[in-house]
């Protein structure tokens, strides 16, 4: 693929909306439609559904770039593809076909390529620009008991980006936090790993830390 951007970007890690977003859905039969590229938009969500009040919901994130021949590349979107379909399997949604999610992640990549910064041949690869790409399958179908939805949407949209933490820094360990527990869901990006990490963070950076580390949850090593 061949960027059509040619002007250099500041950037930070912050979401810009761009033109367009793939999307696509499973009902209850439990099989995916392959979706389609539709212009960025809200989702229409119940307030019964399984992601608003049970957490049902995994994601992935993976970055196109563009080199100094101003190709964009992605860098082995099947192995995202493969820890989504275990993310899917750990939260009772049905997997999204991993060639399809390839080829979703190029489609949308496809439609917002003027988004893609210009290559920086200056810039440390570590602090590289390049467009942030965001793949989210959530359970949509309401529920009342804990349990799986019936209905799931998936989703994809991209935002150009800056490194995520630019810089040199420290890092610090806060006794009592930990970011999953042991037999959880640390090996999948379910989205509830994530909401319990804001606290320790805005910690840390009140003293002036860059991150945080954690530790064996089982051990405290």
């Amino acid at each position: 693929m061949i960027a059509s951007i040619d002007k250099k970007q500041a950037l930070g890690f912050e979401f810009t909306q761009t033109v367009s977003m793939f999307i696509a859905h499973a009902h209850g039969n439990g099989k995916w439609e392959f979706g389609e590229v539709v212009p960025f938009q809200d989702l229409q969500i119940s307030p019964a559904a399984a992601v608003l009040n049970y957490g049902q919901a995994a994601f992935e994130g993976l970055k196109a770039v563009q080199n100094q021949d101003r190709e964009i590349l992605l860098f082995r979107p099947i192995m995202n593809a493969k820890r989504f379909r275990r993310a899917a399997d750990r939260l009772l949604m049905p997997p999204y076909p991993e060639e399809w999610f390839v080829e979703a992640v190029k489609s949308v990549v496809r439609a917002n390529m003027e988004w893609v910064p210009q290559y920086d041949p200056e810039s440390d690869i570590t602090e590289q620009s390049a467009l942030y790409i965001r793949p989210v399958m959530i359970g949509d179908g309401p529920v009342l008991g804990v349990g799986p939805a019936k209905h799931f949407t998936f989703y994809i949209f991209v935002s150009p980006v800056g490194a995520y933490l630019p810089g040199p820094g420290r890092v610090i360990v806060l006794e009592g936090f930990h970011r999953v527990p042991a037999g959880g869901t640390g090996d999948i990006k379910a989205s509830g790993n994530y909401v319990g990490t804001m606290l320790p963070h805005k910690i840390a950076k009140t003293q002036e830390y860059k991150d945080v580390l954690y530790l064996d949850a089982r051990t405290d090593q």
